[in-house]
């Protein structure tokens, strides 16, 4: 399984992704170097997005970060509906919480809190209809744009989680965190101020899965530091971070791989100004009890003489090369099942999960069911109008109110797979994508 780990991409202002925008010549840099070594290193499974994907958290400035990476997906050869995202400071739109006094008032109850006191804050704002709505909507913009991905942010959880099969015994779990929560009350945060809460830093063990770990911010920038490294960092996990713009690899002794990005498209006024991305190979080795996965990392920096991108060096062992390599260990296996087993147990997890149907498949499920993951992210691209047809004309979501459009579809995939429509929902979303 191959990953690219892009971050900070900070599409800016009105110019943002056309002709005129100034940051053009790099962005066309990197699908042109990400074509390149898909040619020698072969094609990626997935993209991960750690944070700060807009500038200002604006609509327009996510229509034209959905157009690169649909331009990345296609230069690396994968599947658009793959690529997964996290919030970071840049996706809050601070003039939301700076305008309207309900969402200022619902996050500085919670910043003004510490320790337990925090925490008990969170709960309280986020399990209240209002207080929970005004704490996310200055994110609105960005779960639009996330929804396609299946990776917007929802109260209570806040955190989102989506299963992809690397081999028929071995489970890599993708799960996003939203570390800008507290964003946005003040002018600029400052590490040890934002706040991750217990719900989102916990992670359920389970026989052969690998956790991945998404968020923005690195684990110096949270309030809730120390709990956070107990709780998702104390085992053989890999976490990816951006936001600091200095690509990094290490790993400590609880065996957690920490990968820090470079920004893919940072301010060219700051210090040591140099955009970067990353390249993940995951593969298994040995048997059990002695199972390994091998995680191989390379990242990938600018260079302003001869201009492009080149590989960062790295010491394995006596040896120097352009990657690092490490192993985590992986307890167990996680067996494929069979097409019904599977089809309960997606349901289940869906139930248990955060939000959507984004779970009902895994994306590399060996089984010939259809895709429900890409469904998904072309049910999303089309105009609401089309959506409602769609579903309508096939008799899913009848007696389920419409205003809350993301559980509506949600439950119309769900009435899908009960009524053992989902050939003829995925004919009917393809003929209208194609329109």
């Amino acid at each position: 399984m191959q990953l690219l780990h892009v971050s900070d991409i900070h599409f800016k202002g009105k110019a943002a992704g056309t002709e005129t925008d100034p940051e053009k010549m790099y962005q066309e840099h990197i699908l042109h170097d990400v074509a390149l070594r898909t040619g020698i290193l072969g094609k990626v499974d997935g993209i991960l997005v750690t944070g700060d994907i807009a500038f200002a958290g604006k609509k327009h400035e996510y229509e034209a970060a959905s157009n690169w990476l649909d331009s990345l997906a296609a230069a690396c050869g994968c599947s658009p509906s793959n690529v997964y995202v996290v919030p970071g400071n840049h996706d809050v739109d601070r003039s939301v919480v700076a305008k309207n006094a309900a969402v200022s008032n619902a996050i500085e109850a919670v910043w003004s809190k510490a320790g337990s006191d925090r925490e008990n804050a969170l709960r309280r704002q986020l399990e209240d209809p209002e207080t929970s709505a005004a704490i996310l909507r200055p994110i609105a913009a960005y779960n639009e744009f996330a929804r396609a991905y299946q990776c917007q942010v929802t109260s209570p959880r806040l955190s989102w989680e989506n299963p992809v099969r690397i081999d028929g015994e071995t489970v890599l779990n993708i799960r996003g965190l939203h570390s800008a929560l507290l964003c946005g009350w003040k002018p600029n945060e400052e590490q040890n101020q934002l706040y991750l809460g217990p719900v989102q830093s916990g992670t359920v063990p389970s026989y052969g899965t690998i956790n991945l770990v998404l968020a923005h911010h690195p684990p110096e920038w949270m309030a809730d530091r120390f709990e956070l490294e107990d709780r998702l960092l104390a085992g053989p996990n890999i976490a990816l971070f951006g936001h600091e713009h200095r690509p990094s690899v290490s790993q400590g002794e609880s065996d957690c791989i920490l990968i820090r990005a470079g920004s893919a498209n940072p301010d060219r006024r700051e210090n040591g100004w140099q955009p970067a991305y990353g390249w993940i190979h995951i593969s298994m080795e040995g048997t059990e009890p002695d199972r390994k996965a091998k995680i191989r990392v390379r990242q990938f920096a600018w260079q302003r003489s001869p201009a492009g991108f080149v590989a960062k060096k790295y010491r394995n062992g006596n040896t120097e090369s352009d990657f690092k390599d490490y192993l985590l260990p992986v307890s167990g296996t996680n067996l494929v099942e069979s097409d019904s087993e599977q089809e309960q147990a997606d349901l289940v997890r869906s139930r248990t999960s955060n939000n959507d149907a984004s779970k009902i498949t895994m994306s590399d499920s060996p089984t010939q069911r259809p895709d429900i993951r890409s469904m998904l992210f072309q049910i999303w691209r089309l105009d609401y109008a089309d959506r409602k047809e769609i579903l309508s004309n096939l008799g899913l979501g009848q007696d389920i109110p419409t205003e809350n459009e993301d559980a509506w579809v949600d439950t119309c995939f769900r009435e899908a797979i009960a009524k053992d429509l989902l050939a003829e929902l995925g004919a009917a979303i393809a003929k209208k994508d194609r329109v």
